[in-house]
């Protein structure tokens, strides 16, 4: 019997603590749509209000569940699947929009399931929807949040107001953590400090190796990061110009 001394078991309770809190979202695979009604539809309440600031056209939207039937396991769209006392459910979200005629007057509205009628949102307000409850709960709980390509299918300004809600001390007052790829340089240019941003490099046989900005020498604050990065003071960029 091995007895650990306090401050070795009080370092392996915090690893275990810092796994047990990390959330892995990938992209279309998670339930997230239930995400929107915990904590009294506050999660819903605050997507809303991103959603009106993004101008995504939206009014309002609810989590719709319906009965699993047999075909939908051959569906060849993306399911969202529930399992509670009443059986399994398959869930989406249906999307609420003002209807105008030509004058700009509005004469009602329209609802759009987004999985089950997938071509009338847009992919960027589909990824959002995905994501953004997850990112909510993250920040409201103080968990680490693990996303891939963040700024894929975003605008660039909604990545940015995403990156700074995490550096917010008014909307992280729990320390929560974002940890995402991205390829946008231009993201590197807003508030992000040298030690939250990290290049990955591969070598001639395919291995990737990951460096934080604060390892080089000479970075000032100031710097135009995304510059600098694409004349190679960082790390090694694609040559196209080679033949």
């Amino acid at each position: 019997i091995y007895v650990l001394s306090p401050d070795l078991m009080k370092a392996i309770l915090d690893t275990m603590t810092w796994f047990e809190k990390l959330l892995i979202v990938f992209e279309e695979t998670v339930n997230s749509f239930s995400m929107y009604e915990q904590n009294n539809n506050k999660y819903r309440n605050e997507a809303l209000q991103i959603m009106k600031m993004a101008d995504l056209g939206i009014k309002d939207f609810k989590v719709y569940r319906e009965d699993i039937t047999a075909p939908d396991f051959g569906f060849n769209s993306l399911l969202q699947i529930e399992q509670n006392s009443n059986g399994l459910k398959k869930i989406d979200l249906k999307t609420i929009f003002n209807v105008y005629d030509e004058h700009g007057k509005q004469v009602g509205e329209k609802e759009y399931l987004m999985l089950r009628q997938s071509d009338f949102n847009s992919e960027g307000t589909k990824k959002l929807m995905f994501y953004l409850g997850w990112i909510l709960h993250s920040l409201d709980e103080g968990r680490v949040l693990l996303l891939d390509e963040l700024d894929s299918k975003l605008h660039l300004l909604l990545a940015d107001y995403i990156l700074k809600s995490y550096n917010s001390i008014s909307k992280n007052m729990k320390n929560a953590q974002l940890i995402s790829t991205a390829h946008n340089l231009m993201l590197m240019d807003g508030d992000m400090r040298r030690d939250q941003i990290y290049f990955t490099a591969k070598n001639e046989i395919g291995i990737s190796s990951l460096h934080s900005l604060s390892d080089y020498k000479n970075v000032r604050k100031n710097d135009l990061f995304s510059k600098k990065y694409l004349l190679g003071f960082y790390s090694s960029v694609p040559d196209f110009n080679r033949e």
